[in-house]
Parts: C-alpha cells; structure tokens; sequence
C-alpha cells in the first residue's frame, strides 16, 4: 500500500462510512477523467481542484472498493503538531465575527487537520474564498474528506475553497491572495523552536537566515533561537500587514512578546495589537502559556504595544506591555509609575548564557554536594562555579537565592580552555569524562572551539 493510499484511506474511515461511501463510489466510477471529477466535487464540497493529478482520483477510487487498513505514523514532535479543538477554533472564530470583522479572503498559513477552515465557514458565510496551506499530505486528505462528508449530506458553503500541500517557509501564494483586501489571516501555528526541531534532525526547517536582524555573535547563540510559530507570523506580516485586513493567530506568549518588541524595528502597518488568554493546559494538554493574538493590517504606521485580556472575558483588559521612551517593558502602566527608578544596575551578571549541554553543565546543591544532570557527583573547583537563575526563578518581583549552579569555563567567547588541565585539574577530568556529551552538541559556535 503506497503513503497516498494509506493517507486517504485513514481519512475515509474516519469521515465516510455506508451508504456515503457507496454514493461516492457511484459517483467517481462515472467519471472518466479528473477534470469532470473535480467540478462535480466542486460543487459538493467548494474545493477547487479535489484531486491534483489523476493518480490521485485512482487511489482515491480503490479506496472506496476496498477499503484499506491506514498505517499512518505519528510526526507531532517534528511539526510542532497541536491541533487546535474544533469548540476552541469556533470560539476563536465566532469572538471575530462578534468583533466586526467580516473577510473576503480567509487565509490559514498552517491548516492541519482544518478546524480552523470548518469554523471559518461557519463564522464568516460572506467570504469569497478560503486559501489553505499545509505540509502535511495527510491532513489535506482529512480536511477535504470532512468537507465531503457535509457535502454528501447537503451542507455546502458559499465560499471556495483552495488547498495546498506545500511548505509554508517558501510558498508563494498568487496574486489573488496578496492583492486581496478584507483578508483575515488565521490559525495555529507550530509550537516548537527551530533549535528543539535540529535537535532531533527534523527537516521541517525554514532556510537557515538571521530574519531578526540580529548582529554577529547573538544571531547564532541563545539569542538566535526562535519558535517555527513567530517564522510564520512574521512571514505573514511581511506578505499582508500592508493590505486592509485582520491577522488572528493562536501562538505562545513568548512568541507574542517577540513579535511586539521586534515592531520598533520591522515597522509592520499594523495596529490595534491585542493578545487574549487561553487556558493551553486544557484545550492542548500542554503546560503552557498562550494565547489568541489578534491585529489589524493596513494601518498607517506601526502598533508599539499590546492589550492583554482572556479569550473567555475579551473586554476586561488586564495589562498593556510594549515600548515606551525607548523601553520595552511588560506594564506600560505600571512602569510609568516607577519609572524614576529606573537605570544602570550596579550588579553586573551574565545572561542568556549559551552552552546546549544543561545535564553536565548545570548543576544542584544537594545537602552541600553538587549533583548533575544525571545524577552524579560533581567534583571541581568552586571559582569555575557560579549562581544560576533560570527564567523561570525570575517570574516574581524578587529573587533570593539562586537554586541552581553552572560552570563556566570561559571568559569570552573563543578563550583557549586547554589551561584548565593544569590551573583546575578536577575540572579538566569532569570535562573530559563527560567528552561525549559535550562533542554531541550541534549548535555552529562550538564548531573549531
């Protein structure tokens, strides 16, 4: 059984079952060519082109002979895979419409499995066409066999529909998509960074390119890490926040934060920058926090700040974060009534520390002895040992005592560390038993060093 087949037909288990399926079976044995298949398909379902080749329409049709037992695989931790809950795109969907906001075009970057797609239909019956993107085959498969399944039982959309397997870092959408006004840009996109996807050899990457703009040394540390989710933002900023219309995306916080501090450089026509809660544990089962960012494109200049509120209370705002005189700080509210205070600190620290190798690097105090990552003694100098705050130990106002360690074996970026062998010998043996971990890093700045 060959992957299209074993893709079409784990969706045709889950969305046709008999007599459909035998209407559908009737209705494609008719057919003699994939031109007269797709209008009769257009009319069920709206979707321009169900079969792209006619291949296709003859897997489709063995399928429905003889059903096949889908061996489909699992890939969510290489496509940073959390598809959005049916209730939770329709909330999303139906908040926007309640809103005002009334498309044309309708454009979802990532569809996935399509909930998006289904609840847009619903929220927005005016909208002319839907423009669908996504890289995998198989979810193209379940979304156009849900809308087939409606189609078959008399629910069709006005809109059309457009659907295309295809990598979104390097799509290039027609002129019907980017000239297009009254757009809406929506849907989930990939919660995962693109440092977590090189670590287990994914190839679901956008070319490698410093897209932050950042300067030497920074653009291949810490600070050139980004999450797959602010790629695409960006990228649908960088096509569309100059055509009037409305950008809504599910995305971590983190994600949010990026995207308004990178405003005072990008300079994107957009205002109006809001970003309401939702509870992630609940709807994906991930521990963590995020939310609904919504914007409006076409605008003049460019939005600085961004209101907080939850999806689930939209109009009480909690917070505003953004720029202000030149800062980017998390309560422009707040701020202004310290901002007196604010200054030089006279303690100097290091931060956004690089090394990729937490389990022998990082270590704990436990009852006077440092242990490590797994669980093992650690012996060495204490002047190579210093306190290590994670980010997470600096959520609240004041952080007391560090609770973690971690050696540094450099000055600067490049010291030569061969020295240690002799000025810190515990240290050199630590290193050097430990030589596998420390060879199996990836990142390029350890490269020749």
């Amino acid at each position: 059984m060959t992957e299209g087949v074993a893709r079409i037909a784990e969706a045709v288990s889950q969305y046709l079952t008999a007599p459909n399926q035998d209407f559908l079976l009737n209705e494609i044995v008719a057919y003699d060519s994939v031109e007269r298949a797709n209008e009769r398909l257009l009319c069920l379902t709206g979707i321009r082109s169900f079969f792209p080749n006619y291949p296709a329409l003859e897997e489709f049709r063995r399928v429905l002979t003889v059903p096949a037992v889908s061996t489909a695989s699992s890939k969510g931790r290489e496509w940073g895979d959390f598809q959005t809950p049916p209730g939770l795109a329709s909330q999303v969907c139906q908040y926007l419409s309640g809103a005002g906001i009334s498309p044309r075009v309708i454009i979802e970057p990532t569809f996935g499995a399509g909930n998006f797609i289904i609840a847009a239909l619903s929220a927005f019956p005016q909208a002319d066409l839907i423009y669908g993107v996504e890289i995998q085959e198989k979810y193209e498969w379940h979304l156009k066999l849900a809308l087939l399944a409606e189609g078959v039982r008399g629910k069709r959309h006005r809109a059309e529909i457009e659907l295309h397997q295809a990598d979104i870092f390097t799509y290039r959408f027609p002129d019907e998509v980017l000239r297009a006004d009254d757009i809406l840009v929506v849907g989930n996109a990939p919660w995962v960074t693109n440092a977590e996807l090189g670590a287990i050899g994914a190839g679901n990457l956008p070319i490698k390119a410093n897209f932050k703009g950042l300067n030497g040394l920074d653009a291949v540390t810490g600070k050139g890490n980004f999450d797959i989710g602010e790629f695409v933002l960006l990228r649908m900023l960088d096509l569309f926040s100059k055509r009037r219309g409305t950008l809504a995306m599910l995305c971590k916080n983190s994600v949010i934060k990026n995207i308004v501090e990178i405003m005072s450089r990008r300079r994107f026509n957009v205002s109006s920058i809001r970003a309401y809660k939702i509870d992630a544990k609940r709807e994906f089962g991930a521990s963590v926090d995020a939310s609904l960012l919504v914007m409006e494109m076409g605008a003049p200049g460019s939005a600085l700040s961004c209101r907080v509120s939850t999806l689930d209370q939209p109009d009480r705002w909690e917070r505003t974060f953004g720029w202000t005189d030149g800062k980017f700080v998390a309560d422009l509210e707040e701020y202004q009534q310290v901002s007196e205070l604010d200054g030089q600190s006279p303690v100097v620290w290091r931060q956004g520390l690089k090394h990729d190798c937490a389990r022998i690097m990082e270590v704990d105090e436990v009852e006077g002895t440092l242990v490590n990552g797994n669980g093992e003694k650690v012996d060495v100098e204490d002047q190579w040992v210093y306190p290590f705050f994670k980010s997470s130990d600096l959520r609240g106002f004041e952080a007391e005592r560090a609770r973690k360690r971690v050696i540094i074996t450099q000055r600067y970026v490049g010291d030569d560390t061969s020295g240690l062998q002799f000025c810190a010998p515990r240290l050199w043996s630590y290193l050097v038993g430990n030589r596998k971990y420390l060879d199996a890093r990836k990142s390029r700045i350890y490269q020749g060093r």
